[in-house]
């Protein structure tokens, strides 16, 4: 169900009045916040929603409820995540990175290894050539 009060409570946090608010949505007028009440239009509580950056179901009281948190995508739509196994997965690829960089530390010494193996071989040839 709409809840009027939430555009009230954004009004005070944001210190805007009123007035100024009903010219930003409606236009330069006369404007009642009565016409921002239980029956307000959709297109009107979109133009609300989009000022404010806040979806439409901000302004409702039966929102869905998730076991994750509700992601805010394009101000009119939402989506539920479970953020432990964000977390987790977030883990999981901290540690495969720090696997990955060991395996990286340890080729590169193989790799100088190599070279060092490879430069002393070739002064044993250049000298069984002489």
């Amino acid at each position: 169900m709409f809840n009027p009060n939430k555009i009230n409570e954004l009004l005070q946090q944001r210190k805007i009045s009123k007035s100024e608010f009903l010219s930003l949505i409606f236009g330069k007028g006369h404007h009642s916040f009565t016409r921002l009440n239980a029956d307000i239009r959709v297109s009107t509580l979109e133009k609300i929603a989009d000022y404010f950056n806040l979806p439409l179901e901000y302004f409702f009281d039966n929102r869905p409820t998730h076991d994750g948190v509700t992601i805010n995508g394009n101000r009119n739509s939402f989506g539920s995540v479970n953020v432990n196994s964000i977390l987790e997965s977030n883990e999981h690829y901290k540690a495969m990175l720090a696997e990955k960089d060991e395996r990286i530390k340890l080729l590169e010494g193989m790799i100088e290894l190599l070279k060092a193996t490879n430069h002393s071989t070739l002064g044993q040839i250049s000298d069984t050539n002489l």
